[in-house]
């Protein structure tokens, strides 16, 4: 197992890596490069991720379904709770050997082929790549794994929303629901970006939500929310952040993202109505989350356009100036934010860093349940 340090210097590692191939004029080869490194460090991973276990045992689950229990009720339920992608993929791969490898390998090098895909539409592969690390949207990805491929495509949905090509966007979004059923609830998205964004009720209503929040105010329709979903609640009974909100509203990385969501939409030009209203949306869902995990990863799939456009927001501020200069001071605390976190060795599974390469692997040890 990784020590400290030396996951440490894999994840800084990445960051490097970023700053030296995608900096400068574009190079083709080079941004191949950093993609490759960002790949293959997700395809290697064992059991990094908090939910890399749970997956573990539904590729088991699942394959006992295919070799006999395909036919019953709770086989076919099953089936349906890993999704379409998932289950699909345990079924060509269900007669190897360590499965689970083969299956985050997978996802792990589409979603960040998909991601490149889409960066480079944008012109935004520098700071797209390294907001995809230092925000710890990776560490998001990496634990989410099926929602994760869901993002992605959701993600390359978005130009296709801006030239108003519904088909091609309903594609995207119809197999990104395959991966993840939550991906479906973009689709509104086509319609609602339509919408002129007003700044000033946005922030009126940011305000309002955020000192809610800080009461208290949605703790129990979070909780009666997951609650109501069947599957949901019977699976994730355990966890409390999965069903009660308000655990994290007074912690300083919940204030810090949301003070860099506000940030962004305000500086944000008005041409990028688009970005701003995914934004708002990303930033209305996460205060009101709070730490409940399903709320959490569903603004996931606004906030990440992020990544998409802050390339063109950056650019359009004036060189020196204070807006500029606030921006980078906040991408520093970023970047501290994501070392504490790898520190604190609690954030999403992803400390300490873990290959397939270990004796953990080789003997199907979890670090959550010991040897079982």
């Amino acid at each position: 197992m990784f020590t400290l340090g030396e996951t440490l210097l894999v994840y800084n590692g990445l960051v490097l890596i970023c700053l030296f191939f995608l900096t400068g004029k574009k190079n083709p080869r080079k941004a191949y490069i950093a993609f490759f490194f960002l790949a293959f460090f997700a395809a290697i991973r064992y059991d990094v991720g908090a939910d890399y276990d749970g997956y573990y045992y539904d590729v088991r689950n699942v394959k006992e379904v295919f070799d006999g229990g395909a036919d019953s009720f709770w086989g076919q339920l099953q089936l349906i709770a890993v999704g379409p992608i998932f289950s699909s993929l345990v079924y060509v791969l269900r007669h190897t050997s360590y499965t689970i490898l083969y299956i985050v390998a997978i996802y792990s090098i589409a979603e960040i082929i998909l991601l490149y895909k889409v960066l480079d539409k944008y012109n935004a592969l520098f700071w797209g790549a390294m907001l995809y690390v230092i925000s710890c949207l990776m560490f998001n990805v990496w634990d989410l794994l099926k929602q994760g491929l869901a993002i992605m495509l959701v993600l390359n949905a978005i130009p296709y929303m801006e030239k108003r090509d519904l088909k091609t966007f309903s594609i995207y979004v119809f197999i990104a629901g395959l991966a993840h059923y939550t991906a479906w609830l973009f689709f509104p998205m086509y319609w609602v970006c339509k919408k002129q964004f007003s700044y000033k009720t946005a922030m009126w209503i940011i305000g309002i939500l955020f000192i809610l929040a800080q009461f208290g105010a949605f703790n129990s329709a979070a909780a009666f929310l997951t609650q109501s979903i069947p599957y949901y609640s019977e699976s994730y009974s355990e966890h409390v952040n999965y069903t009660i909100s308000g655990e994290t509203t007074h912690d300083a990385s919940y204030i810090f993202t949301v003070c860099w969501y506000v940030v962004l939409i305000t500086l944000a030009p008005k041409r990028l109505n688009i970005f701003k209203i995914l934004m708002f949306i990303g930033a209305c869902i996460y205060i009101m989350s709070g730490g409940n995990l399903l709320m959490d990863r569903i603004a996931l799939y606004f906030s990440s356009s992020m990544l998409l456009y802050f390339s063109e927001v950056y650019n359009n501020l004036p060189k020196g100036s204070l807006k500029k200069n606030t921006v980078l001071v906040m991408l520093f605390m970023m970047f501290a934010l994501f070392d504490i976190r790898i520190h604190a060795m609690t954030y999403k599974g992803s400390t300490p860093y873990e290959t397939i390469f270990s004796e953990e692997c080789r003997q199907e040890v979890f670090r959550s349940n010991g040897d079982e």
